[in-house]
């Protein structure tokens, strides 16, 4: 049972990089802050149509980065209180 479970936890944590990878995550934290930087330009304030895209676009990519990132922080942590419950044989908490 223990490797049963010691297999589900790294077939979640390769899942999560799988997500990661299908959206880009990489690529998405890149865009989001040659956004950020564009959006402090004053001039970028010039071409309103211009600002208020890349205003959503920011938005939008801060969004799914974060949603990303507390995905990956709540699969680490499942993972070390997975670890825990078995070193601790506690099954009550594995099968929660």
């Amino acid at each position: 049972e223990t490797t049963q479970i010691n297999q589900s936890i790294k077939d979640l944590v390769e899942r999560a990089k799988a997500l990661r990878g299908i959206f880009d995550y990489n690529q998405k934290v890149d865009r989001l802050a040659e956004v950020k930087r564009e959006l402090e330009n004053p001039k970028v304030w010039d071409n309103p149509e211009k600002a208020q895209f890349l205003g959503q676009e920011r938005a939008n990519l801060e969004q799914i980065v974060l949603a990303l990132k507390d995905l990956k922080i709540d699969l680490e942590e499942l993972e070390e209180l997975f670890v825990m419950a078995l070193d601790e044989k506690d099954f009550d908490t594995i099968n929660e």
